[in-house]
Formats: C-alpha cells, sequence, structure tokens
C-alpha cells in the first residue's frame, strides 16, 4: 500500500522512515486511490494518509517493538547533533497549563507546551518541548501528575540549543506515562524516599514560571556562583549596580520585548508573543544599552 506524504511532510519524515524499515503505524487515515494513479496495476486500489496524530514506531523484526534505551539526564551529548535521539526516564515536576503558539522554521504557527523533568543524575530539571499533538490529551494526563512525581518515558527526543539547552519532540517521540525497566523502578523508589528533594526542586521552577512582584536583587558574586547544576532555566536575576562614568556616544537604542529586552523586528507598540520569555502577550517598546567606559 501506499503511503502518501504532502509538502513539508516529505522533509519531516525523512528522519522517520527508513528503506528497509519496519514500523508500527497508527491513526493514519486509508483511502481509496483511482486506477490512474497508480503506478502498477498490482498495487492495493487504497492509500495511507500521515497527518499531524498519526503514531510511528519502528520495529524489530525478530522481536516487535524496540524497547526505550533510557539513558540518565546527564548523560545526553551537549554538542549540538542534528542526528542524535534519545530515550529518557524521569519524574515530573512541572507542566505547562496550556500549549503556546510558535512560528516554526517554515513560517506556520505549531503549539508548543513545556514539560520539566528530574532524575538522579543531575541537581536540576531538563525542559522538554512538546510539540503538536503530543501537548493535547498526554500533557492534560502529565500535568494531573505533577503534584505527585510520576515517571513518565520519552522516547527520540532531540537536542536544541537556542535557549540553552533543552530537548524537543520528534515525529518519532512516544510519551509512556507507564514505563517499566530497572530504571524506572529505581527511579520510583527515590520518589518515595526523597520528596523534600523534589518538592525543592519544584519550588525552583514554579519561582522561575511564576515569579512575584516584588524583584530580588542579588549580587554579581552570587550570579557568579550559578552553574549548570544550580541553574534554572529562563531564571531572570536583577542586580543593583552603579555605573561612574558612562560613555553617552555608546548607547544603543533599540525596539524589544517589554518583559525580556530581547531585539526584535517589530513597529513599536506591536503586540504579540515572545519566544525569548515565553510571555504569550507582550509588547514592542523602546529599551536602550549602555556601555562603560574601559
Amino acid at each position: 500500500m501506499r503511503c502518501a506524504l504532502f509538502g513539508d511532510q516529505i522533509e519531516a519524515y525523512e528522519e522517520v522512515f527508513k528503506p528497509s524499515g519496519q514500523y508500527e503505524i497508527s491513526k493514519a487515515p486509508i483511502t481509496a486511490v483511482d486506477d490512474q494513479y497508480k503506478f502498477n496495476l498490482e498495487e492495493l486500489p487504497y492509500q495511507m494518509t500521515v497527518g499531524h496524530q498519526t503514531i510511528i514506531q519502528r520495529l524489530n523484526p525478530e522481536s516487535g517493538p524496540i524497547e526505550p534505551k533510557y539513558q540518565p539526564l546527564s548523560t545526553i551529548p551537549r554538542s549540538p547533533d542534528p542526528n542524535g535521539r534519545y530515550d529518557v526516564v524521569g519524574v515530573v515536576l512541572f507542566v505547562e497549563e496550556a500549549p503556546r503558539m510558535i512560528p516554526n522554521a517554515r513560517g506556520r504557527d505549531s503549539p508548543v507546551r513545556e514539560v520539566s523533568l528530574t532524575d538522579t543524575s543531575q541537581d536540576h530539571a531538563m525542559t522538554i518541548s512538546t510539540w503538536n499533538d503530543l501537548t493535547g490529551k498526554p500533557c492534560d494526563a502529565m500535568n494531573n501528575w505533577a503534584e505527585k512525581f510520576n515517571v513518565v518515558g520519552f522516547t527520540a527526543l532531540k537536542t536544541r540549543h537556542t535557549r540553552g539547552f533543552t530537548l524537543n519532540t520528534t515525529m518519532s517521540t512516544r510519551i509512556i506515562m507507564n514505563p517499566k525497566g530497572a530504571r524506572v523502578d529505581m527511579l520510583r523508589e527515590w520518589v518515595k524516599l526523597y520528596q523534600h528533594v523534589l518538592l525543592d526542586r519544584q519550588e525552583r521552577i514554579l519561582n522561575v514560571r511564576y515569579p512575584s512582584a516584588e524583584k530580588k536583587v542579588v549580587t554579581i558574586a552570587e550570579l557568579r556562583s550559578k552553574k549548570a547544576a544550580n541553574a534554572t532555566p529562563d531564571e531572570v536575576a536583577w542586580i543593583r549596580v552603579t555605573i561612574p562614568e558612562v560613555d553617552l556616544q555608546r548607547v544603543n537604542a533599540y525596539i524589544g520585548c517589554l518583559g525580556c529586552g530581547k531585539w526584535i523586528h517589530l513597529a513599536l507598540g506591536t503586540r504579540f508573543p515572545c519566544i525569548s520569555c515565553k510571555k504569550a502577550d507582550t509588547v514592542a517598546v523602546h529599551k536602550y544599552s549602555v556601555n562603560t567606559l574601559p
């Protein structure tokens, strides 16, 4: 049976389908095809159409579905690897309340919803960006589980380095609500013994996601003490400094996000969703930066 890919799907599924590979495909509509569109008369008079809800799982010819090979979060390479795919399992600490619409590389808006996952291999959580249909029921279920510190598995994740180091779902990603294996059993025992550790990590995430109106001012020494092991993704710090002498010739004025100050190509006063600070509704305002004299 022929499987039809159209437009952007051709490039999107290039990394999924491999010659001679065996797959289990579900939620793919099957429709009749006219004889005039067949390559030869021996073809079945049907074709399969791949959509956003389609689930594709590669199979082992001898043993069926390929079982995930879960690895600790700390072992995922930090160097960019466009072909790398990673299976992870961890404890859910946070799930965004609702998907956000983000323009993709092809200029179309796609829903994205972030999940914070942690394990025993590092002292902070990892952000996983789920895309398209994975932002629906799977994330809704995990959102209800976040307070219970449930263990969830993710397969075929790729790394992303545009906002620090995060993980992204792919066309092949499955979210496994009831994972199995030795690593999963160990994590469940860890959850029972170290609830206070998980509560502390969850509190750090919530303080970043829902900051208080009062700005906490820190010192430069405190900022320097921040390392990958104790920093929270998207954490914002405020410092109070005195600039003894300003070079007025080096004052840079620009238009940026009201929330984070990121430089943008939009007209002053335009309302937009910021992909840098993740505010769903912010506005383009005047911003400036000042360079001090050497």
